[in-house]
């Protein structure tokens, strides 16, 4: 059953959020997924924008992390991460 998003909330409180989410991603179009192929660096697939929620840098969401000013991720698995939505909702509340 999924939870409402209410209007003071950007997240849904019930949802898992991982780092693009939060922090947005550029887009990707197909000749610069191409070029990436070619050099073996950057994203190799298209994509649209994806919107920044939180506007803050990935290396500044992981140092405010450290420093106890954010909320930690919660591990899926070895290599994967997400936010609760609640737990972030509740982060933009104190920064009201």
């Amino acid at each position: 059953m999924s939870q409402k998003v209410h209007e003071n909330q950007v997240f849904e409180g019930s949802r898992l959020y991982r780092l693009p989410q939060i922090v947005g991603a550029r887009e990707v179009d197909r000749e610069t997924a191409d070029e990436n192929r070619e050099r073996g660096k950057g994203r190799k697939t298209p994509r649209e924008e994806i919107p920044a929620r939180i506007p803050i840098s990935r290396a500044g969401l992981y140092l405010k992390i450290k420093a106890g000013e954010f909320p930690s991720p919660v591990r899926l698995g070895p290599r994967t991460v997400a936010w609760r939505g609640c737990d972030l909702n509740e982060w933009l509340e104190k920064q009201k």
